[in-house]
């Protein structure tokens, strides 16, 4: 995931891009990690190719589970 020795890779590709996470370290998700780091590489890079400077990625336990949040500057629709 974003704390992996995979984390840096999104640096060197997209340096202008800050990314901002809020995610307790006691928090689990139920899939295969490279599922997890696939979306979020996707999203950093959905993100960067659309401008954004800073991308925030939030996830909280809820009652039924996980809930991730990620929200970037770029400007596009939600």
């Amino acid at each position: 995931m974003i704390t992996s020795g995979n984390c840096c890779v999104w640096r060197i590709k997209f340096p202008s891009v800050d990314l901002h996470t809020e995610v307790s370290a006691a928090l689990r998700v139920t899939l295969p990690p490279v599922l997890l780091e696939q979306v979020l590489a996707n999203v950093i890079l959905n993100a960067a190719q659309a401008g954004a400077t800073h991308l925030w990625i939030i996830a909280e336990r809820i009652e039924n589970g996980v809930s991730i949040v990620l929200q970037d500057n770029a400007g596009g629709n939600r």
